[in-house]
């Protein structure tokens, strides 16, 4: 077992990692001396200003899929150029020049060299073009998955006296974000949002079995608490280390207008309604994520909360991709701003609330790409119910 110490160290080096990830991910997407690559299709490092050779962008998949990791690797334990924040000096037409010689500048070959590096270079070709290929069927397979995803999106519930909306972007082919709903009891459903560590087809399967746990521990559980740590345990044995979910959880009793909540490290739940006071308020609550102890210190920590809402009160979830939207100068959009938005267009039915807050991210990212996956929920009680 890990002590909370370690749990806390080892969470805070995961949520570094995904950071500067985010960031490489929006360099790549924003910037043209972050996306020169030489006639290999390999790419060529603007602080250092040497081509990297496992590091291939030859698509927009493989640049924002596996290029970052392997780009934050290079950056961190062998780029002797690189400094922690700096923006590199280079510009794009100086780096294609420092991997292209000249045609006057080949020397031709002395007689009798040995071929053997020449065969090397050859069968180096080869794997490239041969994994370039393996890239692309891959790539093709995974819009197939990103459709099927997308179409098994949960729907909303039909309950009277409630609005329900949602909306999900996933920033590549297959995403970690996800949202669901539990229908505990008759009078009761839960609200589940969570963010997998990493992207791609890994984050995709613990999406997916994070969801499968909290629908089958949440039926007849009325707190949240014991839904999220019964998750927990089972889902522990099968992470690796460098895996985690953030997930927020609640149980909205629908009869009764309370709402039972737990929060596993997991961006904060805002509540709106221009009648209370103050109008807005942050739902804080203790906890770590989940996959990272087995269940001592993940019981431990976790807080459960709980809510009576009233006639106007909205409730809207998001993962931070949201709030961690970035602009050309790498500035995130950040949880006030996201708040501001709730509290301008809150009165409006939720449908148009989270149009709202997702046109706002897509106006601040501007021509930039879409660097991390995005979920939002939204409830509202209704005046009338």
């Amino acid at each position: 077992q890990k002590t909370l110490e370690q749990i806390k160290q080892s969470v805070t080096g995961m949520l570094e990692q995904k950071k500067f990830l985010s960031e490489i991910r929006n360099h790549l997407a924003s910037s043209e001396v972050w996306r020169v690559k030489d006639k290999g299709e390999c790419w060529i490092c603007p602080y250092c200003r040497q081509a990297i050779g496992n590091v291939v962008i030859a698509s927009q998949f493989l640049m924002m899929e596996s290029a970052p990791a392997l780009i934050a690797r290079h950056l961190k334990e062998r780029c002797i150029a690189y400094r922690n924040g700096a923006q590199p000096a280079a510009k794009p037409e100086e780096l294609q020049a420092a991997v292209e010689v000249p045609a006057e500048e080949k020397a031709a070959p002395a007689a009798g060299a040995d071929n053997a590096q020449s065969d090397w270079i050859r069968s180096e070709l080869k794997q490239m073009k041969s994994q370039m290929e393996m890239n692309k069927d891959v790539a093709r397979g995974l819009e197939e998955a990103r459709k099927k995803q997308l179409e098994m999106l949960p729907q909303c519930p039909k309950v009277p006296g409630f609005d329900f909306a949602s909306i999900y972007k996933p920033c590549t082919s297959l995403g970690g974000d996800f949202f669901d709903f539990v229908q505990v009891s008759p009078n009761e459903v839960g609200i589940a949002i969570g963010d997998v560590s990493g992207h791609g087809i890994e984050a995709a399967i613990v999406m997916s079995m994070t969801k499968k746990l909290l629908n089958v521990h949440g039926r007849g559980k009325s707190y949240a608490g014991a839904t999220l740590r019964a998750t927990n345990r089972d889902i522990f044995e099968d992470l690796d280390t460098r895996t985690f979910i953030t997930v927020v959880y609640g149980v909205l009793n629908t009869q009764k207008k309370i709402f039972n909540f737990v929060r596993a490290g997991h961006t904060m739940p805002i509540l709106y309604n221009p009648k209370r006071n103050p109008d807005l308020q942050i739902l804080s609550s203790n906890g770590i994520v989940v996959g990272v102890d087995r269940g001592t210190s993940f019981d431990a920590v976790l807080e459960e909360k709980e809510v009576v809402l009233k006639p106007g009160d909205v409730l809207v979830f998001y993962t931070d991709g949201l709030s961690e939207t970035m602009d050309a100068k790498v500035e995130i959009l950040g949880d006030e701003r996201v708040a501001e938005v709730v509290r301008q267009y809150g009165k409006y039915d939720m449908e148009y609330l989270i149009h709202r807050l997702d046109l706002v991210a897509a106006e601040y990212r501007g021509d930039g790409a879409q660097a991390a996956d995005i979920a939002i929920v939204a409830v509202k009680v209704n005046e009338a119910g």
